[in-house]
This record gives structure tokens, sequence and C-alpha cells, in this order.
């Protein structure tokens, strides 16, 4: 997994501009001939620039670090960042399969906020394959399936070389199965991976769905609360509006970006009908259309984002498309 994410960050020329590191505690526990254990306590930024644009990395890293000494140098064999120990942060199993030359290892591991699903591609046949699709895919309830997928393919991987990827979800339960879907010459392969047991702080493995919806709904049993008490609906409008919105702008970055699956179907209806709701509750208490279409727009506004990223993937994948047919 770690060989998987290094190879990403070469394609996409990732490149540190900016480090700090912070350490507050570096101290040496055990050694022997072989092994030694450190106990640290340390924080890092990072700004880092890739051709896909820039982003900003803070890590935490905090408890004993396991080294092992091969003969030549002490290398990391065991650690824990953000509150996540790795190895035992993967997830079940890691994937190593070979067809026809072609040999794919398949990997996740929980991160800060959500999991990362990694593939490599390692063609050691004498022709090309063409790896089409890349995505990851759970089930947030038991009638549902979510699907998020990658920017950079199709990809075409020559004889004699590597090609790595990796996908990400933000804020998904730790507890969540995923699957991995690669599609290889028009073939697809899935692949089933279970998460790692008790791992991640207490409070991430007790969320059930995302951390921006249970912000909004305890908004939303709040404005409940305060509607029974007063007598008036306009708050409880309001606080049906907001997740109605969310809602509906994750639907829209899923349908744009090409990655529509039965849980945006049920998530783009839920929405709607907390929208229509939730408006109808505002006029209802005499927000009139005007401040009810500035709240609404509002919203809309925040959350543009998500769009703006979903176009990006779509551009981007139609850009290696015409790539490849003119190559």
């Amino acid at each position: 997994m770690v060989r998987i994410v290094e190879q990403f960050n070469r394609a996409v020329e990732a490149s540190p501009e900016q480090l700090a590191l912070n350490v507050r505690r570096l101290r040496l526990k055990v050694q022997d001939h072989s092994s030694a254990i450190v106990d640290v306590d340390a924080f890092a930024v990072a700004h880092v620039s890739t051709r896909l644009g820039a982003q900003s990395l803070d890590f935490r890293f905090r408890g004993p670090f396991s080294l092992r000494y091969d003969g030549a140098e002490w290398k990391i064999e065991a650690y824990a960042v953000d509150h996540i120990p790795f190895p035992r942060g993967f997830y079940n199993p890691i994937v190593e399969e070979s067809e026809n030359g072609v040999h794919i290892t398949v990997g996740a591991q929980l991160t800060k906020k959500g999991t990362l699903l990694g593939v490599e591609i390692d063609n050691r046949s004498d022709r090309p394959v063409l790896v089409s699709e890349f995505a990851m895919s759970f089930r947030p309830m038991w009638l549902f399936t979510a699907r998020w997928g990658s920017l950079h393919v199709p990809a075409a991987v020559g004889p004699g070389e590597r090609w790595a990827d990796v996908v990400q979800w933000s804020g998904l339960s730790v507890r969540r199965r995923v699957t991995a879907i690669v599609r290889i010459d028009a073939e697809d392969r899935t692949f089933e991976l279970e998460p790692p047991r008790a791992i991640g702080s207490r409070r991430r493995r007790f969320r059930p769905l995302y951390s921006a919806e249970g912000f909004f709904y305890l908004l939303l049993v709040l404005a409940a609360v305060s509607s029974a008490i007063t007598g008036t609906v306009g708050l409880l409008g309001i606080a049906l509006v907001a997740p109605g919105a969310f809602a509906l702008a994750r639907v829209l970055r899923t349908l744009v970006a090409g990655f529509w699956s039965s849980w945006s179907s049920a998530l783009g209806a839920i929405g709607l009908v907390e929208l229509v709701v939730g408006i109808a509750l505002m006029l209802s208490v005499g927000f009139g259309w005007i401040g009810t279409l500035v709240v609404v727009a509002s919203l809309g506004f925040a959350l543009q984002q998500t769009v703006l990223q979903a176009r990006a993937i779509r551009t981007e994948r139609a850009r290696r498309e015409r790539g490849l047919r003119e190559g």
C-alpha cells in the first residue's frame, strides 16, 4: 500500500513546498542489536503542490514507533499517525494476483478523515493493457450502494510499465466494508476488503455515516425542540433546508462526475423532500419568497465547490480519453 501511494505521488508530480515539524517528544525506550522502540509525539504540516492543484496536509504522530535494523540502516516497522496504527490500519486483505502476465495489487487503509483505496498494475506481459475504470463502492445502508471513482482513467499501461492510482472517501465510517472495482481490457474485477477492527478513536468508530450529515441532523433535532416549545416552525424549516441542499449538492456532484448509484437516487429523493418541506414551513410563517430564496441560494453558493470538483473529474477523464484516441 505504501508503494502504491509513493508511485501515485510520482505520477501526479507531488512536491512539498513548505514543511514544518514540531517535535514535542522523541525518546528512545528500548533498543537491542536488531530492534528499537521510540516514544514519539510530533505534529507535521506540509503544503504540497501537484499537477492537479495544491493542498495543505497535517499529521499527528503519537505513540511508540517500532524500528528494525536490516544490517545497513534503521527502518520504521510500525507507527501511529492521527490515531491510526500502521500496519494495523490496513483493510484485509491486501490483494495480489496475476493473470496473463498482468500483476494487480489492491489495498485500502484508514486515514485521518476517511478511507484510502489504492491499486497498482504491473504489466509484465508483452502487450499493452487498458485500465478504463477504478472505483470504490460500499453500502451506506442495506439496500443501497454508493460509488466514487478515479479521475486518472482511462490509462494505457505498456509492457514493462507500472501504473498506480488512489481513491479516497472522506467521512466514511470505519465499520464499512469497501469494494474495489478495476476494469482492465473491458473486464471488471471486484475485490471485497474488510475494515480493521477496533481502530481509530471511539467517536469515529461509533459514527454511522458521515460527520456532515450528523451535524445537520443535530441542528434539525434542536430546531424541532425549539419549534415544540415556541409553537413556530420557521426555524424547523431552515433546519430542513440545510440538509436538503447538502444532499442535493452531493447528488449533483455524483451525477456530474459520472458515478451515479442507488445511494445517490435515495439521497436525492430524501434531499428533495427535505428542501420542499423546509421551504413550505418557511413560507408558512411569513419568510416570503425573497427571504426563502436568499437562504436556499446562500446554501447553494456555499456548496458549489462540490459541483466544481465533479466537473474537474469529468474534464480530466475526457482529456485522457482524447489523449488515448489521438495517441
